[in-house]
């Protein structure tokens, strides 16, 4: 018999054994001599042999696991011990935290009670400014007449009339401060003019925060004949991390951007005046008096110079609510509310009546339609904001029912990885349909009165497959986009890609943080400028793997021409400095060669005098004005 026969006459005996251990035993038998007795007693007694060593072999594995899981256990018991103890810590350490700052504000309020206590009620130094005073009185004292005329040609300025600024002087002495009123407003002016001729040298299209090549989009028309907006109508970004906005009037600050920048063109108001007014400033709030007309924003000033502040400003904007059709003129009349805040837009004007309902008018019927398409196309009718339209002249969509596209967020911590999220979620949502914003700028990234991000305005939006002029922002347009607008200026229709938006929110987030991006590529040389791409897919792959569609998006930034925009945009303003110095000192050269022929002249006029006496005192007196006249002249050089 042979093996295979011995096997299968013993099946039953051996059946608790696996193939592989039959084979080992069996290594040591040869066909021949397997059915011999001795050779099968043999052969079981390895069976059996094998049988204990499998038991022995199954019982350590199950202790080992036994051991594990009790590892495990244990493990798990001390770490939750440590979680307690270290919120015990946390809670402890935020009760300190709180209390401090509870003591910090008590501190600083009683600060500043004592200082509003001691606001001046007698002359300064050079007793022409007293008390409280208003600019448009200040612009009629003497010196500051003469400051404003020969340092910085303020009265050339478009200032917007019924601007009234209020000014509070802390007496300067009993504050142990040595800068006066007067060298403040020295400060102001001179970097009035200084912006003032930047922006006079490079025309009146200087380009402001702008991200892509030296050209500007107020040349590009779009299929409806409307144009483009230009670059420095997009200074949020600038705004938003400048020292104006906190957390909790951030809200606030937006209002006035949307007030301001967004209605401008009818009503010219240049980067540097509006810079001088926000960049040192912080808005409180921003009310509109309907019976009046008239909007009121209040802004703290702290000059962190002594204790100077602008307070109970009154701007007045009636000339953009003239351009608010005479429809909702009416219905915002009718209203009673203490307040109706306002959100302008190129094609759309978002504003809300009672706090109750969020209306968007829309300046024109076809955006209407646009975004009803799409918003409906991306989330279904039962997701689609509230949509009413009366005849062909007034378009609505109620956005938020009962509460702000804005929310204050006072109090509560900003998660910005959280709205990044979101909005990429919500870009890839859209995308994912087919479509395409078109228009992702930063006035489109709003909240919603529960706190959650919002991308709105879809007012440019199409399907990808569709083709047609570009509709939207070109300061935030991708680099396919715009090379193609700039290519082939004659004729602009193409076929939208989806990764458009992904990375127009990438330029957006660039715009926000641009002084920091500014310093990095500029450090970069021009032979390492891929390490800026690099950066991108680090955070792709090691850091953020789910924004991984927009960082993909970044890393198609043409950073060699961006890197090359910002060098350009610091020649010109280190030419402008230059020239601007060599004037002051040409003219200060000037001012010195006169003072001395003047003196000379008045010399030798007093030693012709035929009355001796007189003529020894005035030579005397002379002399001594020589003295003075040579002091101030080197004193004016050293200036």
């Amino acid at each position: 018999m042979d093996i295979s026969g011995f096997l299968k006459e013993n099946k039953e005996s051996l059946k608790d054994l696996k193939e592989d251990d039959i084979n080992e035993i069996l290594e040591d038998y040869e066909i021949d001599n397997i059915n011999d007795p001795k050779q099968k007693i043999r052969f079981f007694k390895q069976v059996e042999n094998t049988r204990k060593r499998l038991k022995i072999e199954e019982k350590n594995r199950m202790l080992e696991e036994d051991i594990n899981r009790m590892y495990e256990e244990e493990k798990n018991r001390m770490l939750e011990e440590e979680k307690k103890e270290f919120l015990i810590k946390v809670e402890e350490e935020k009760k300190e935290f709180l209390t401090k700052v509870e003591e910090e504000k008590q501190k600083l309020k009683t600060e500043v009670e004592d200082l509003k206590s001691i606001i001046l009620t007698s002359s300064t130094k050079n007793g022409d400014l007293k008390g409280t005073t208003s600019y448009s009185e200040l612009f009629k004292i003497k010196n500051s007449l003469k400051l404003i005329e020969e340092n910085c040609e303020f009265k050339d300025w478009n200032i917007p009339s019924g601007i009234e600024l209020k000014k509070h002087v802390i007496n300067l002495d009993d504050c142990n401060q040595e800068s006066t009123m007067q060298s403040k407003l020295d400060e102001y002016f001179k970097d009035f003019n200084k912006k003032r001729k930047l922006i006079i040298t490079n025309g009146t299209k200087i380009k402001i925060n702008s991200i892509i090549s030296n050209r500007y989009c107020d040349y590009f028309i779009n299929q409806k004949g409307f144009p483009f907006e230009p670059y420095w109508m997009h200074m949020v970004g600038d705004i938003k991390k400048g020292s104006i906005s906190s957390d909790t009037n951030l809200d606030q600050v937006l209002k006035y951007i949307d007030i301001i920048v967004e209605k401008s063109n009818h009503h010219v108001l240049n980067r540097p005046m509006f810079g001088f007014l926000m960049n040192k400033t912080k808005i409180k709030f921003v009310k509109y008096d309907i019976e009046n007309n008239k909007y009121y924003i209040t802004i703290d000033y702290d000059l962190r110079i002594g204790f100077q502040y602008l307070s109970n400003i009154m701007i007045y904007l009636e000339q953009f609510i003239r351009n608010i059709p005479n429809s909702l003129q009416t219905i915002l009349k009718n209203h009673t509310n203490d307040s109706v805040e306002f959100y302008y837009g190129a094609t759309s004007s978002v504003f809300i009546v009672n706090k109750e309902f969020v209306y968007k008018w829309f300046n024109y019927p076809y955006f209407f339609q646009t975004e009803v398409k799409y918003l409906t196309f991306i989330d279904g009718i039962e997701g689609t904001p509230s949509i009413k339209q009366q005849n062909q002249t007034e378009n609505w969509i109620q956005i938020s029912p009962r509460g702000q596209l804005i929310k204050n967020l006072e109090g509560k911590p900003i998660d910005i990885s959280f709205y990044t999220k979101v909005f990429c979620r919500n870009t890839q949502k859209h995308t994912s349909r087919e479509v395409i914003h078109r228009d992702i700028r930063l006035s489109n990234l709003l909240m919603d009165s529960g706190g959650d991000p919002l991308l709105v305005d879809f007012g440019f939006a199409n399907f990808t497959e569709n083709e047609e002029f570009y509709q939207g922002t070109m300061n935030t347009a991708s680099n396919r986009i715009y090379n193609i607008l700039i290519n082939n200026r004659t004729n602009h229709a193409f076929s939208v890609v989806e990764s458009d938006d992904l990375e127009s929110l990438v330029k957006v987030y660039i715009m926000e943080n641009e002084q920091a991006v500014k310093r990095t590529i500029k450090s970069i040389p021009n032979s390492e400028i891929g390490l800026f791409r690099t950066m991108w897919e680090f955070f792709n792959t090691e850091c953020f793997p789910q924004y991984s569609t927009l960082f993909q998006q970044a890393q198609n930034i043409n950073y060699e021409e961006l890197k090359n925009e910002f060098i350009k945009i610091d020649k010109i303003k280190n030419t402008t400095t230059t020239s601007n110095n060599n004037q002051n000192h040409t003219n200060i050269h000037k001012n010195t060669i006169a003072n001395t022929t003047s003196y000379t002249n008045t010399l030798e006029t007093s030693t012709t005098n035929p009355n001796t006496n007189t003529t020894t005192s005035d030579t005397n007196t002379s002399t001594t004005s020589t003295t003075n006249t040579n002091t101030t002249t080197s004193n004016t050089i050293t200036a």
